[in-house]
């Protein structure tokens, strides 16, 4: 879906005829991702408002250096000249920028960017955040292991709060 400033169409009749760019406006499948990844250069993700964003790890994860402001999470994942670009967003020029920053990049630099994108986010899966999570909340908060029977198994679980099962209402967390 398109957004304020342009309307259906517009880019696709801006840059009619250049050379080696392809305009989507529309949705992009999840099947069909991957290809766009494949075949991009640069993922440019102008968000003006975000704190996290799944986009932007899937495309780094596709070794694909990426193009996004300083919102959120993203100074955290991307880092100018590292494995993409990053930009004010009260700079006017800030995405302009930065994507003249990315065409500017030699070649080989730009392989370098797409490596070092694909390595900052391989450490990055569920089960490391998870167990990133459960150590935080152990440092946090007393904790002690439950056996909790689920449908399909008994399970060991991680609990912090007041004992369970509790005999009051209380706030109590199972990992």
């Amino acid at each position: 879906k398109q957004v304020f400033p342009y309307s259906p169409g517009f880019l696709t009749q801006k840059f009619k005829g250049v050379k080696n760019l392809r305009i989507v406006e529309g949705h992009v499948g999840d099947a069909d991702l991957q290809w766009y990844y494949k075949a991009s250069d640069w993922v440019v993700l102008p968000y003006k408002n975000i704190l996290t964003s799944g986009s932007l790890l899937c495309a780094m994860s596709f070794r694909q250096p990426c193009i996004a402001p300083k919102l959120g999470m993203i100074p955290d994942i991307l880092k100018s000249s590292k494995n993409g670009f990053t930009y004010n967003l009260q700079n006017p020029k800030g995405l302009f920028n930065a994507m003249l920053a990315a065409c500017d990049t030699a070649l080989e630099d730009r392989g370098i960017m797409a490596e070092t994108a694909q390595q900052t986010v391989k450490p990055l899966t569920w089960s490391k955040m998870g167990k990133a999570l459960t150590s935080s909340i152990q440092r946090a908060y007393s904790t002690r292991v439950v056996t909790i029977n689920f449908e399909d198994k008994s399970r060991d679980c991680l609990m912090a709060g007041p004992k369970f099962p509790p005999t009051e209402i209380a706030s109590t967390a199972i990992i």
